[in-house]
């Protein structure tokens, strides 16, 4: 009687197939081995290439050299960096500026060291005649503007006085004036109210109502 049944499995023909195990693994033989290094010894062929052409060192355009060297001025019909960058004032076209021939509006009167400083800006800037005859008249007009807004609170004050005071107002101001005085100080201490509008204002006005009453 044999060890195994007729038709039945033993437990190496389960596990690895009726032919058995393999006796070693499988792999690469020593000859193809042998054959890999030959073929590593020669050069794969060539790949046609699809990106950039391949550009040498003696292709490579070598830079323009600087007109000028650092420190000197550009050469004639050139422009240096931050001429490119913000342009260059051109010379005015029309009558070259005098600070002498300034048309000045009327009633106006130049302040020696402020027309120095001015003249030099509008050369500086290169303004002709007409340009800084502007700008000045220009500085004019932002002056009357200032002095006609102080004229309008002057006149805001007087009338707020009219009101506070009523018929009362040449009585009250009459004394104020007696006390302040007909000197010198005085004279200069009631035109310098008139001057300033200060004397228009109902405030300034009760508290020298008051020192002249004493209280």
């Amino acid at each position: 009687m044999s060890d195994n049944a007729s038709g039945s499995m033993s437990l190496g023909a389960a596990l690895y197939g009726t032919s058995g195990p393999a006796s070693a693994p499988v792999g690469p033989s020593a000859g193809s081995i042998d054959q890999g290094k030959a073929g590593a010894s020669q050069a794969p062929p060539a790949q046609p290439t699809t990106g950039w052409p391949a550009q040498t060192v003696r292709d490579t355009p070598r830079a323009a050299p600087p007109s000028t060297r650092p420190g000197e001025p550009p050469a004639a019909g050139e422009r240096s960096l931050a001429q490119a960058f913000y342009g260059k004032a051109e010379a005015a076209a029309g009558q070259p500026f005098d600070a002498a021939k300034i048309a000045l509006p009327e009633g106006y009167s130049a302040e020696p060291a402020l027309m120095s400083e001015f003249s030099g800006a509008a050369k500086e800037l290169r303004l002709d005649q007409a340009g800084a005859d502007r700008l000045v008249a220009l500085h004019a007009k932002a002056l009357q503007a200032q002095e006609a807004a102080a004229d309008r609170q002057s006149a805001e004050w007087q009338e707020a006085t009219k009101a506070h005071y009523g018929s009362n107002l040449s009585a009250t101001m009459g004394q104020i004036r007696e006390r302040v005085g007909n000197d010198r100080d005085g004279q200069e201490f009631l035109k310098l109210m008139s001057y300033s509008g200060l004397g228009n204002n109902v405030h300034v006005l009760r508290v020298l109502e008051r020192l002249s009453r004493g209280y």
